[in-house]
């Protein structure tokens, strides 16, 4: 048996480009503006203009019984507060008022190839227009700001969901 800890193994046959040079075929590449973040996402998510300068990236796809969401906010970050008390702010402030929101679990967990990135990554479920959202989101600090990439399922299993996660969160790069 096979066991996913989220980290990549040497033996896996991924059809990722080796190493981090390259973009596997089917990803997409997405940066903010200023460059301080990016990383890669399966390209049968589009893009959608976002409003207000905090939440930095959406992209879906949407098909029958299947909603794939990729989101990006970013907060700033208050002096003197550790990174579990800031991601709990923005955590509130953006997915506490979903419906039936419900957070699973949370864990310390790297971003980034080989773990560059120190984080924190949270599970919950909410509702959106009567179907039961998976939503993953990773939350990174990088100079005064702080970022959540946040991916959200429904009719998507577990593995496929972690699969899509894993991509994304191992793509990010930060420019300190």
């Amino acid at each position: 048996s096979k066991t996913n800890t989220g980290k990549p193994s040497s033996s896996s046959s991924s059809s990722s480009s080796s190493g981090n040079t390259g973009i596997a075929s089917g990803d997409h590449a997405w940066h903010t503006k200023d460059g301080t973040l990016s990383f890669v996402f399966p390209s049968s998510l589009k893009e959608a203009v976002v409003e207000g300068d905090d939440h930095l990236l959406k992209a879906s796809c949407e098909q029958p019984g299947k909603v794939i969401g990729l989101d990006v906010y970013r907060g700033d970050c208050a002096p003197n507060m550790g990174l579990g008390e800031l991601s709990s702010m923005l955590e509130e402030k953006y997915f506490l008022p979903l419906k039936n929101y419900h957070k699973i679990g949370e864990e310390q967990s790297s971003m980034g190839s080989g773990g560059s990135v120190p984080g924190i990554v949270r599970e919950s479920t909410f509702e959106t227009n009567g179907v039961k959202m998976h939503h993953l989101s990773g939350y990174i600090v990088v100079d005064k700001n702080l970022y959540a990439v946040c991916l959200s399922t429904a009719g998507v299993n577990y593995n496929e969901a972690h699969q899509i996660w894993s991509r994304v969160a191992s793509s990010v790069t930060v420019k300190r």
